[in-house]
């Protein structure tokens, strides 16, 4: 007799709750339908498309008319309800293109402004008087075109030469002063030339020497006496001052120290009639009864101290020079002659 294995009718094959069978209270996690990027137009357009197109599609003859008809409107229910159109256009579009709001805008707007925007240059007229704001008498100014009688302090105080007197003018409270008077008759005062800071005056004379003046005190502090003959020109560089002469003699010296005389150079042949340092400091310009203008280096601390050698010399004048400091630091002195002097 085999002894054979048989199923009871009641018993069924199971299987693990945790395997086939959904938990009461567990959710199965499914996965959510496709979103498209809406940075992508195109994106949403199929997404469009894989939502009505199907109900949409008018030329399938497989379909009967009833259906046709039917789908028709289940796709414009569908399309009314989820704010979509079925004349092609992407979901919740705007029907007129939005308009942008006044004092908005975005990088690329601001980029193509400052790219196309050109600042148009309105010309102003310089308004030049025609007649002096004050006129001071001035008798015994010498009309020698070789001098520097004038000189305005950063005080605002002017500085007169008259024959052999020095005046100070005061431009804000319109005071006169004399300063000073030269001692011989026959002697004058040849050239003047405020510190930057206003609290000295150099002073040239005919008697060969330069002067350093007290303002405040009324007080000649020291004489400078090393030319050999009237000093027409002085030029401030800090404490360093730079005087010409009527040999063409160039001095700088170090109104510091008890042995003021740095250097001596000469390149003119004739008369001294400017000098006037750069901005900077860096460069002396001086011109000549010789009609030749010279450029000359700074002091050079670390090397050779001053040049005897100026950097540029230029000889197309016809007429003895003049410099002057200009408002631009790439060029820092302009020039005139004899010829235009008034």
């Amino acid at each position: 007799m085999e002894n054979k294995r048989s199923q009871s009718p009641s018993r069924k094959a199971s299987h693990s709750p945790g395997r086939g069978s959904r938990s009461p209270g567990r959710t199965v996690a499914t996965p959510d339908r496709f979103i498209p990027s809406r940075m992508n137009p195109d994106a949403i357009n199929v997404s469009h498309a894989k939502i009505v197109g199907d109900l949409t599609e008018k030329n399938d003859d497989n379909l009967s008319p009833n259906t046709k008809a039917s789908r028709e409107q289940m796709a414009a229910n569908l399309a009314a309800a989820q704010g979509m159109n079925l004349d092609g256009k992407i979901i919740l579009h705007y029907e007129d293109k939005p308009t942008s709001k006044q004092g908005s805008c975005s990088a690329q707007m601001l980029y193509q402004s400052s790219a196309t925007t050109k600042v148009k240059k309105t010309h102003v007229e310089r308004h030049i008087p025609t007649s002096a704001e004050r006129v001071l008498d001035a008798p015994e100014l010498m009309d020698d075109f070789y001098l520097n009688l004038i000189d305005w302090s950063s005080n605002n105080h002017l500085a007169i030469a008259l024959g052999g007197v020095l005046y100070l003018w005061n431009a804000t409270s319109g005071d006169i002063q004399q300063l000073f008077e030269m001692d011989h008759e026959s002697s004058f005062i040849s050239s003047v030339a405020w510190i930057p800071d206003g609290k000295y005056l150099a002073v040239g004379t005919s008697d060969n020497e330069v002067q350093l003046w007290d303002v405040a005190a009324s007080k000649c502090l020291r004489r400078l006496k090393t030319h050999n003959q009237r000093v027409g020109s002085l030029a401030w560089n800090k404490h360093i001052l730079s005087s010409g002469d009527r040999y063409g003699e160039i001095q700088h010296h170090d109104v510091r120290a008890p042995d003021h005389l740095m250097a001596s150079v000469k390149n003119h042949s004739q008369e001294i009639c400017g000098l006037k340092w750069s901005p900077s400091g860096n460069m002396l310009a001086s011109g000549g009864n010789d009609n030749t203008l010279c450029i000359w280096p700074g002091y050079n601390a670390g090397g050779a101290g001053f040049s005897a050698t100026p950097l540029h010399t230029i000889t197309e004048h016809t007429a003895a020079v003049k410099v002057g400091t200009a408002t631009s630091a790439s060029h820092p002195h302009y020039t005139g002659h004899e010829h235009e002097k008034s």
